[in-house]
């Protein structure tokens, strides 16, 4: 009776164990937040082609989205599936015609903009881009 008693807590404990780790889990994938802090470029490209050009620094913690509206004036919404960019300064976007796609060193991103790591060095580049 004992016996099956320490296996049931031990088994409960083993649950609770993973449902918390599949939380911390989950959130660090949802948000995720620089680790190090350090220095990035980001880059607006207008649909006409204009390129403006910022280096910006950011601390541990902050994330892409962080530093965006720390630095920029953006337009944006919360949405289900994220942070929605609908303008960032001169840039805005009616999200029929035009949109901004984010590029991270050159390569376009299939992340959201929520779930884009900082990275030491990198260039963001959100570029305005006819649907």
């Amino acid at each position: 009776m004992r016996k099956q008693l320490i296996i049931k807590i031990a088994i409960a404990a083993l649950v609770v164990a993973i449902a918390v780790a599949s939380i911390i889990i989950y959130k660090k994938t949802q948000n995720p937040v620089a680790d190090v802090g350090g220095g990035v470029t980001v880059e607006l490209v207008s649909l006409d082609g204009e390129t403006q050009s910022k280096q910006l620094d950011f601390e541990e913690g902050d994330t892409l989205v962080d530093i965006l509206l720390d630095n920029y004036e953006v337009n944006y919404e919360e949405t289900e599936y994220g942070f929605l960019l609908l303008g960032i300064d001169g840039i805005q976007t009616d999200f029929t015609s035009t949109y901004i796609a984010v590029y991270i060193n050159g390569e376009y991103s299939n992340y959201g903009l929520s779930s884009i790591l900082l990275e030491e060095g990198s260039l963001y580049s959100f570029r305005e881009t006819k649907v």
